[in-house]
């Protein structure tokens, strides 16, 4: 993958205690030059650089790291050692989804917000969906949305904001341009992740700037994770 774009910051791996060591795949890693690198052995859970937002303690991070290694799941890349940027997850074709994602957010102890559509924070899990980081909002008006995100982007010192660009899990040709205006009205990068279930591996890309180019910004992050197969192939376009 070309460097043009990619910010300082996520190359370095932090040092400190190591957390729970997850099991390899069964199949080989990947080698098909996406900036990604061939894992043979196992390896531990990267530990967040200081700057990056996080939360819980080793109880829930052992749960997590617990949880993805019953699994078969392990984590490759770190996130950037950056305080605010936009987390991009594709492709997004089923629930299994969020359940890997919110182990992995628990193994890793990363503090990130979402949004869903305000029909679903409803009593009784209300309370359970804000504390995963969800924020209610009205999907009818999509411009206001990106507001509203840009908006708490300047109001916080730390910020993630996770989401998956298809906007959908259905098969779609493009990818909705919400994640591409928040991060572009905020001033922040853009982090791909892509959940391979082939691997069973995260791959943490490195963070991109946006430039003026919406199509030329997209092509590099689908380059990102064009090589990931998710839960439903079927359902992806490349």
């Amino acid at each position: 993958m070309s460097s043009e774009g990619v910010v300082n910051g996520g190359a370095a791996e932090p040092t400190g205690r190591k957390l729970a060591t997850l099991r390899p795949p069964s199949s080989a890693g990947r080698g098909d030059g996406a900036g990604r690198t061939d894992y043979h052995t196992p390896v531990p859970l990267p530990l967040l650089p200081p700057q990056v937002p996080s939360e819980g303690g080793p109880l829930s991070r052992r749960l997590g790291a617990w949880v993805l290694n019953r699994a078969g799941w392990r984590v490759a890349g770190n996130f950037p050692d950056l305080p605010k940027f936009v987390c991009i997850m594709a492709p997004h074709t089923s629930n299994w989804d969020f359940f890997v994602g919110v182990a992995v957010k628990y193994a890793l102890g990363v503090r990130a917000v979402w949004i869903g559509k305000d029909s679903i924070f409803r009593w009784p899990i209300d309370g359970f969906l804000r504390g995963l980081g969800g924020i209610p909002v009205e999907r009818g008006a999509p411009h206001a949305v990106v507001q509203q995100i840009a908006d708490e982007f300047a109001a916080r010192d730390q910020m993630i904001f996770a989401l998956a660009p298809e906007g959908t899990r259905r098969r779609v040709e493009r990818w909705r341009s919400g994640y591409w205006h928040v991060a572009h009205l905020a001033g922040v990068p853009i982090v791909p992740v892509g959940f391979d279930f082939a691997l069973r591996t995260v791959f943490i890309g490195p963070p991109i700037t946006t430039s003026d180019s919406i199509e030329a910004d997209e092509k590099r992050l689908r380059d990102y994770v064009r090589g990931v197969v998710p839960k439903r192939p079927e359902l992806y376009v490349p």
